[in-house]
């Protein structure tokens, strides 16, 4: 029980391999999938605006320092 926790005393409940459990790291792989595809997809959103007002968009403008643009 939670007092069991609190008070640091062993029981049944607290011996339970999920209390107190520490999960690993997470992995940088889902991290760098999700900067990729949301570059991706802003690009494909920023290129129809373009063709259409034919500047550059503010969404293209905002993600050109983060993908290595000028």
């Amino acid at each position: 029980t939670l007092a069991d926790l609190i008070t640091a005393t062993p029981s049944e409940l607290t011996d339970l391999p999920w209390v107190n459990h520490v999960s690993r790291r997470w992995e940088p792989e889902p991290l760098r999938w999700l900067g990729m595809n949301a570059g991706l997809r802003a690009m494909s959103i920023a290129d129809p605006e373009e063709q259409v007002t034919n500047r550059q968009s503010v969404l293209a403008k905002a993600m050109g320092p983060l993908l290595g643009g000028h």
